[in-house]
């Protein structure tokens, strides 16, 4: 019988619109992969360790951070906790 995760880490999610500039046909796949992450912490019901790079900038768009936070809203909604670290690619010095 396989052990059930104690929790879920993941990183660089790089979320934008259209991340990869090389292919400009391929379009929201970082928002696919987030869905699939929040799906996979609900169904073993475990926390979520987000480990830096979780936007593309520092200001990213305003679709990634509302759907960044509509995905964290589904863990809140399930009593499902996310600890996250900023990355150098959100890095702030003057925002923890």
């Amino acid at each position: 019988m396989a052990k059930k995760p104690k929790y879920i880490a993941s990183s660089d999610w790089h979320l934008e619109q259209n991340a990869w500039l090389r292919y400009p046909d391929l379009k929201h796949d970082a928002y696919f992969g987030l869905k699939q992450i929040i799906d996979l912490c609900i169904q073993y019901e475990v926390y979520l360790l987000a480990a830096g790079d979780l936007f593309d900038k520092q200001a990213p768009d305003a679709y990634s951070v509302w759907y960044a936070c509509d995905q964290l809203q589904r863990l809140a909604q399930a009593n499902l906790e996310c600890y996250f670290t900023q990355g150098q690619h959100e890095y702030s010095k003057t925002k923890p």
